[in-house]
């Protein structure tokens, strides 16, 4: 089972904080892992977890990027997908960033799951 990390966590050991550019730079080069946005307007089933990644090579984790309130900016969400970050959808509600991360998580959690 892959192990599952917050940003901030991740970051705190790290002793430093990321910039959104920096993370999704980080994120894309972990070749060994999955690289996903969590973004609200991906509202099609067709970005579901479970559908993007279907019939993927097992990853050894995942990185998972989850905007402030109010959602990533446009330019934010571009330069994700330019580094090959894939968008998914958390469902239909919008959430609180903490709710987001738990929810994420739980998603991801499964997806592996249900790889083996």
């Amino acid at each position: 089972m892959p192990q599952v990390r917050s940003a901030e966590e991740t970051a705190l050991l790290k002793s430093e904080l990321l910039d959104f550019k920096t993370a999704c730079k980080n994120a894309a080069a972990d070749k060994n892992s999955m690289n996903i946005l969590s973004y609200e307007s991906e509202n099609n089933s067709k970005f579901l977890i479970n559908n993007i990644f279907k019939g993927k090579a097992k990853y050894n984790g995942c990185n998972i990027l989850i905007g402030p309130e109010g959602g990533f900016e446009n330019e934010e969400l571009e330069f994700a997908k330019s580094l090959g970050i894939r968008t998914i959808t958390l469902g239909d509600n919008i959430l609180r960033v903490k709710t987001a991360a738990v929810v994420a998580s739980i998603l991801i959690l499964n997806f592996f799951k249900n790889l083996k």
